[in-house]
């Protein structure tokens, strides 16, 4: 048996993105020589990639996504909704204009010297890692968003990402500068068709120049049979800001793997996400925030309801470097599992070699509590309706710090209908 998938990988010609060819051909050179990832290596041993083996996937596999869209698709996004099909920017359900903020695919952005071309790749830091280069290495469409000097658009932008081929490897990429005192809200939705399975490798590079604001929404609902490695890196200039919640309700195997670098005095990063787990999914979030300059802070609050024989994985890093004195970073994991056979393994770290920081990372893991439970029941509710009050207020905490709409309402709904279905599991 081969361990590994079958990728059916597009022919990358020379002249595709010719100003990102050389960075492109040694994401190449590094995948062909770099093992696949098993429980041998340290960042997957609780994470299994059997699923994957032996299965064919197609980079060139197509099907419509209209009726798929519409069934997702936020009323916030109308007019600045950028779609990708099957990993291709689809022209006939994209749809966007929005003052201060130009759009181009990658094939035009990386055409030739331009803002894209300076900034292309700086925020990747997964050295030797597998699907970091599968996308870099064979990304065939993306996007690139450039927010202009202090453009504060009103409304979020929302790009979805569709799946509805059998079998399909998905490899979209996603490039976005915000230049000097810009704050833009940016909404990345995941989605694929029940019933059949695909691999999705999509990348995100976000670049925040000095004062710039970003607001990143990543709601992850893809279909039950499909399987969503990604990775998200960002890079933060003096004084910038970034806002980043994750949320992933679907999938049979996801792995959500964020770096953010502070690489400018006076910045700030956000990490929250919440993870619902059911079934026998697999849930594997990693983190990395990176201190590289003073008087930084930052903060994560990650989430995680396991049911039935799921798994959830967190492993959360904190690196202060040896110049960035005054750093402030929190963090914080929070496992709340409603059945006896479901497995959670968490695993904050801090990595400091600074000497004047604060920092600290606490992570628990239990189920519902007895006293809350009794406290409850002893004022009249049903020992299903306090189930169904506790597990909804310790999901609720990420969604209500949403902004208001129909995101986190939507949100709200899948948290909610989660809630109700996982009462079965819980031992009365």
């Amino acid at each position: 048996m081969s361990e590994r998938p079958d990728l059916k990988l597009s022919a990358v010609p020379p002249e595709a993105f010719p100003v990102a060819a050389g960075v492109r051909s040694a994401a190449r050179t590094r995948f062909e020589a770099t093992a696949f990832p098993s429980a041998r290596h340290e960042e997957w041993r609780f994470t299994s990639l059997r699923s994957l083996w032996n299965t064919g996937f197609d980079q060139d596999a197509t099907a419509s996504a209209a009726a798929l869209l519409a069934e997702v698709a936020l009323p916030e996004t109308d007019g600045r909704r950028i779609v990708f099909v099957n990993g291709r920017l689809d022209p006939t359900l994209t749809d966007f204009a929005l003052e201060g903020v130009r759009m181009q695919p990658l094939s035009q952005a990386l055409a030739g010297p331009s803002p894209a071309s300076s900034v292309f790749d700086t925020a990747h830091t997964f050295s030797g890692d597998w699907f970091a280069d599968l996308n870099t290495g064979w990304f065939t469409d993306g996007v690139f968003l450039h927010a202009s000097r202090h453009a504060a658009p009103q409304g979020p932008i929302g790009i979805y990402h569709l799946v509805t081929a059998a079998d399909a490897l998905v490899l979209p990429r996603v490039l976005f500068l915000g230049e000097t005192g810009s704050e833009v809200s940016l909404i990345e939705f995941f989605a694929g068709s029940d019933g059949i399975g695909y691999l999705t490798v999509p990348f995100t590079e976000t670049v925040l120049a000095d004062n710039a604001r970003l607001h990143h929404y990543r709601i992850q609902e893809d279909g039950d049979l499909g399987a969503h490695i990604n990775r998200c890196g960002s890079l933060l200039g003096r004084d910038a800001d970034l806002q980043s919640f994750t949320i992933s309700l679907g999938g049979r195997l996801f792995r959500n793997d964020f770096r953010a670098m502070l690489n400018g005095e006076g910045g700030h990063a956000t990490l929250d996400g919440l993870v619902l787990v059911h079934g026998n999914q697999i849930s594997d979030t990693h983190s990395v925030l990176h201190h590289m300059q003073p008087n930084c802070t930052s903060h994560q609050l990650h989430k995680c309801i396991v049911d039935g024989v799921g798994t959830s994985v967190f492993n959360g890093k904190i690196f202060v470097d040896s110049i960035a004195q005054k750093t402030d970073s929190f963090q914080e994991n929070h496992n709340l599992q409603l059945s006896h056979h479901g497995m959670v393994y968490t695993k904050p770290q801090l990595e400091i070699f600074a000497d004047d920081v604060k920092c600290s990372h606490g992570a628990t893991v239990g189920q519902l509590d007895d006293e809350q439970m009794f406290y409850l029941n002893s004022r009249g509710l049903s020992a299903a309706e306090t189930r169904y009050l506790l597990t909804l207020g310790f999901a609720s905490q990420i969604v209500n710090a949403l902004p208001a709409g129909s995101m986190r309402d939507r949100l709200a709904g899948r948290v909610d209908d989660y809630t109700r279905k996982s009462l079965s599991f819980v031992p009365a």
